[in-house]
């Protein structure tokens, strides 16, 4: 049948109409070609391949690009030789950041794979590789024992915490052993004090008593006293000179609380001169102690007292500070007795029967001279009777017609430590670098602050100071509030005291030199850490040796934390020093912190100024 023209058109036309329909399945659709697939998610962690030593801890940061979804990562550790907490630990954990902490003891060195994993797309991320140094070097160095001059008793401070659950007593203890110059200890005497009370006029054993000194200035020291009781010590020391060479000094930490529920704290060695133990005290002495009250507040006192040679105190004048609470300007014309006749080891007691910070008005002290300028002292009363409080007396150098503006002139170099009275007792370290005119003005004040993590940055200020003719120091300022009050000893010297509620004792001292750089600190070296003021402070003392060429710094310390022990860490890093002493410097781990040029054998730093860090210290490095 033949087909006409019109039905051939009608037959094009329902074609069209098929063919145009179909065109639309499977919603392709006619107006171009398809979108592009979405960008991919990356992920990078920081640090990516840092060192991070035994107990200790480092924040890591995840950066992730086109997450539109912005869910972050979750974190995992791994490593090839260790599982589990063995690889150490993750808290803090958000989608963009963690805080690892690196187990307490490592027998080898370890190698842990930090990974932050999209969660929007899981087959993205990226790992950062931790090196955990070996803490297997835990034995201590010997062989160079003399460096503790047979015969002769070194007068030691210590001062720190006894943990107990979340929370710690604060303890101290002062005393005198004295070496044989061959890792034996013939006698010495030992007091201690704290939450559970004061134990005095011990008598260190020589029978389990002893110690050991390395190559590398660091030693060990093993005190067992006549309670029955052993303690274990790490001590780096300094001031090492004569033929052949001795030291005069060291910096001491305890060493036995294994997983940070013990003993933990640090401290300071001397060198008695036995020929001073006859006179006992005798003239006018500027002092600061510091410590902590019955509720576990911080305390710190500064002033000034004369001792007459007859065994009594008099004219002493103080300021305390007790957690905010403030004793301020206080004087006295009679204020104590002391002891006049010493023991074999320098030990002599005190009385104090001014400044009101004691319950029953008089506060009890142990003391040791260390040399006819300087003793160090102890309080020996229970806790409920008065302020736990340790620290040193320095004999003052009095111009003649007393202090006066003039004797605060040039550049000086400030250091202070404090801590909160309330849980988890963070604390606060402080230092600084003042340029007094003599006239009783601060034109320049360089301040560097770590509160609890949260850093002041360089922060440039002015004081104004009044002086009293016996060396106090107060301090005006037209915006600071809570500026500290200085005790001299000398020109440009003293002993500092807090006005503010983390209650900060420290000291002041001149800064020696000018147009410092980086070789200035070109030095080999002992250092720890001073004064510590809360019990979440990491205890330290070594040993360290700068490069002053280019900057960089490598050492030894034996750390004690709330982690548990680290012996014989290795530090490394770099530092960088400005004209005016101030200066950065970051460890191993990344860890950045500040520093302050006192003189090219001494400087101050405040290292690990990190968010996660709420117990900064001070450290002092000194030849």
């Amino acid at each position: 049948m033949r087909r006409t023209n019109k039905q051939c058109l009608i037959g094009l036309w329902f074609a069209v109409i098929i063919a145009a329909e179909c065109a639309g399945c499977g919603g392709g659709g006619s107006s171009g070609p398809p979108p592009p697939p979405p960008t991919p998610i990356t992920v990078t962690v920081s640090p990516t391949t840092p060192i991070v030593l035994a107990g200790q801890m480092l924040q890591f940061t995840a950066t992730l690009t086109n997450d539109s979804s912005m869910k972050g990562v979750t974190w995992s550790l791994s490593g090839p030789a260790c599982s589990g907490a063995a690889c150490g630990t993750l808290s803090g954990i958000n989608t963009t950041s963690t805080t690892y902490m690196a187990p307490a003891s490592v027998p080898s060195n370890l190698a842990v794979a930090l990974t932050a994993t999209s969660v929007a797309d899981t087959t993205k991320s990226s790992q950062a590789t931790i090196t955990v140094p070996a803490t297997a070097t835990a034995a201590c160095g010997s062989g160079n024992e003399s460096l503790l001059a047979a015969g002769t008793p070194y007068a030691f401070l210590f001062q720190g915490f006894v943990s107990s659950g979340p929370f710690a007593m604060p303890m101290a203890i002062v005393g005198s052993f004295t070496p044989d110059g061959k890792g034996g200890i013939t006698g010495g005497d030992e007091d201690i004090n704290g939450a559970s009370g004061p134990i005095t006029g011990l008598t260190i054993n020589s029978s389990g008593s002893s110690y050991s000194i390395g190559q590398d200035n660091r030693g060990c020291l093993t005190v067992t006293n006549s309670s029955g009781t052993t303690a274990e010590f790490r001590f780096a020391l300094g001031s090492i000179s004569g033929a052949p060479p001795v030291a005069t000094k060291g910096r001491i930490i305890e060493f036995d609380d294994t997983n940070g529920t013990g003993t933990r704290g640090s401290g300071i060695i001397g060198m008695q001169g036995k020929t001073s133990f006859a006179s006992s005290l005798r003239g006018t002495y500027a002092f600061a102690f510091s410590g902590n009250d019955r509720s576990d507040g911080r305390f710190a006192i500064a002033g000034t007292l004369t001792a007459d040679g007859a065994g009594n105190f008099n004219d002493g004048n103080a300021d305390w500070d007790d957690a905010g609470v403030l004793g301020t300007n206080l004087t006295c014309t009679t204020c104590g007795t002391y002891s006049t006749s010493l023991d074999v080891n320098g030990r002599g007691t005190t009385q104090v029967t001014a400044f009101g910070f004691s319950t029953t008005l008089t506060a009890s002290f142990v003391f040791y001279q260390v040399a006819a300028s300087e003793a160090i002292f102890m309080s020996i009363d229970p806790l409920y009777v008065a302020p736990l409080a340790i620290g040193e007396a320095l004999l003052e150098t009095v111009p003649t017609g007393g202090f006066a503006p003039s004797s605060l002139s040039g550049k000086t170099v400030f250091h202070l430590s404090g801590a909160s009275g309330f849980f988890p007792f963070p604390t606060t370290a402080t230092i600084g670098l003042a340029n007094a005119n003599g006239l009783g003005g601060f034109p320049s004040v360089i301040v560097d602050t770590d509160s609890a993590g949260t850093t002041s940055g360089q922060t440039v200020t002015t004081w104004n100071y009044s002086v009293a003719s016996n060396g106090r120091v107060a301090l005006i300022s037209g915006t600071a509030a809570n500026l500290p009050v200085f005790y001299l000893l000398n020109a440009n010297t003293g002993f500092i005291v807090g006005t503010d509620g983390e209650a900060s004792s420290g000291f002041l001292e001149p800064q020696v030199g000018s147009s410092f750089n980086d070789s200035t600190l070109n030095m080999k070296g002992s250092f720890g850490t001073e004064n510590p003021s809360g019990r979440g402070v990491s205890m330290n003392s070594g040993v360290i040796s700068l490069n002053g060429s280019i900057g960089t710094f490598s050492g030894t310390a034996d750390s004690s934390t709330i982690s548990g022990l680290n012996p014989s860490g290795t530090i490394f890093g770099a530092y960088t020093v400005t004209p005016d002493g101030t200066g950065t410097i970051t460890d191993q781990s990344g860890n950045p912190g500040v520093l302050i040029v006192i003189s090219s054998s001494r400087f101050l730093l405040i290292l690990g100024e990190t968010t996660t860090n709420v117990n900064p210290s001070v450290t002092v490095v000194e030849q």
